[in-house]
């Protein structure tokens, strides 16, 4: 090996990996919401992208879990509302309050696209048989502290705009925290229509015949763009090092137990 790196003259120091923390992400949504004057075509392209960010960061997943990935494009293969599951439950903080839950199931992993189902197949190595195991989905609650990083409230924004819900009394955000749970259950589900459970969540904008902007029903957002639109942030926040979702999968993982918790060494922006 020594041989090779003196034949070519191989570089033997890696590329710096930048890392973020949850200070440094408040401070970028801050930025994001209150300061930045950034583009976008449509609005709900904005709340799409910081969704992307929210997800990122707290679940370590891909971009290209949640939206289509440049090595998959044009199979329209993303995050839907098939994998996201909505609970109304009872609020332990404020008896006879609703606080929400959510469970989002991870389909396109890395190498097991479509494999990551809620129960799959696996062989039993005591008994020789082929067992269904489920598979754990990642769980949120809903965050009252900083509204801005809950990303259930993001998503229910989307889902409202499309008139997402099943049920025809749920039609403003009100009638979700009004849902009344019976005293025998601890939660209830709110469900998706049938007509939206295999559409993407986050969807890209397309053109009409005369130029008109609009949000497509149906094809997905794609990691190209969305990976433009967060170096771009970068760039307007004053980060020195390039805004990428690795840098909020990173400072998810260094957060994750049995791991020392991150230490900053540098600054990602100048003040």
């Amino acid at each position: 090996m020594d041989t090779l790196i003196e034949q070519f003259g191989l570089r033997q120091t890696g590329r710096f990996r930048g890392v973020v923390n949850a200070d440094d992400v408040l401070a970028i949504f801050h930025h994001f919401w209150v300061l930045s004057d950034l583009y976008y075509p449509e609005e709900r392209q904005r709340l799409q992208h910081a969704v992307m960010d929210i997800f990122c960061g707290s679940t370590t997943a891909r971009g290209g879990t949640v939206v289509e990935s440049s090595g998959y494009f044009g199979r329209n293969d993303a995050l839907k509302y098939k994998d996201i599951e909505l609970y109304a439950c009872r609020d332990s903080e404020y008896p006879g309050g609703v606080k929400l839950g959510m469970l989002i199931q991870l389909r396109l992993l890395k190498n097991r696209r479509n494999r990551g189902n809620p129960s799959v197949p696996l062989l039993n190595e005591l008994t020789t048989t082929t067992d269904l195991v489920p598979r754990p989905k990642i769980k949120f609650t809903e965050r009252r502290d900083v509204p801005s990083f809950c990303l259930i409230k993001a998503i229910l924004g989307l889902a409202f705009k499309d008139d997402a819900f099943a049920s025809q009394w749920i039609r403003d955000p009100r009638d979700i925290w009004g849902v009344r749970i019976p005293a025998r259950l601890q939660s209830v589900p709110i469900e998706w229509a049938e007509d939206w459970k295999e559409i993407p969540l986050l969807r890209r904008t397309v053109r009409d015949s005369i130029g008109k902007i609009y949000t497509s029903p149906t094809l997905t957002s794609q990691f190209n763009q969305m990976s433009t639109w967060n170096r771009r942030l970068g760039r307007s926040f004053g980060m020195k090092e390039s805004f990428e979702f690795k840098m909020l999968r990173r400072g998810a993982a260094e957060t994750l137990p049995g791991k020392s918790p991150f230490k900053p060494t540098f600054k990602l922006y100048p003040f």
